[in-house]
């Protein structure tokens, strides 16, 4: 979660703060985080080492991390394109996806709000899933995809299944 820190501007008379740092004096811009105070170029992250200068920050064991390195290095990766997921996660099959990420196999029908089928690890939508994988109707050449009735050797329909 992204973290705000204060930039306090001037320090008041006798008023001595020392950066968390380099426990040197503070004057001038100052950066309140963390509940530390800090010189502006020694507020780094923990990763790349390079000065925080976003407002912003995520906070991990205690150390700071620029927004791209904390994504980089502790949020889940999407399974489709393994950046990291910064907003919903959907977790599905055992792995991490970008909401726009959770398709169908088949058509690319985005799956996140609805039930899917998995076939091999992969998901499909209920129409695809049907298409490709359930039997078809000795009849009218569709899916089965309740009961059927077994005759000749093929299956069929309940109501594709009459006597001539």
């Amino acid at each position: 979660m992204a973290h705000k820190h204060d930039v306090v501007v001037g320090v008041k008379p006798g008023q001595e703060i020392l950066c968390h740092s380099c426990q040197k004096p503070v004057t001038g811009k100052i950066i309140s985080a963390m509940g530390k105070t800090w010189h502006p170029e020694h507020f780094k992250c923990a990763s790349c080492d390079e000065p925080i200068t976003s407002d912003k920050f995520n906070q991990q064991d205690g150390k700071p991390y620029c927004e791209d390195d904390y994504a980089n290095l502790f949020l889940k990766r999407c399974a489709q394109c393994n950046e990291p997921i910064k907003e919903k996660v959907i977790v599905a099959l055992n792995r991490n996806w970008h909401e726009d990420h959770f398709k169908c196999t088949k058509c690319g029908k985005k799956l996140a709000e609805q039930s899917f089928f998995e076939k091999e690890g992969e998901p499909y939508c209920q129409e695809d899933y049907h298409t490709l994988f359930s039997p078809h109707c000795q009849g009218c050449k569709k899916p089965i995809t309740e009961m059927a009735i077994v005759a000749i050797g093929n299956k069929w329909h309940q109501a594709c299944f009459t006597c001539l």
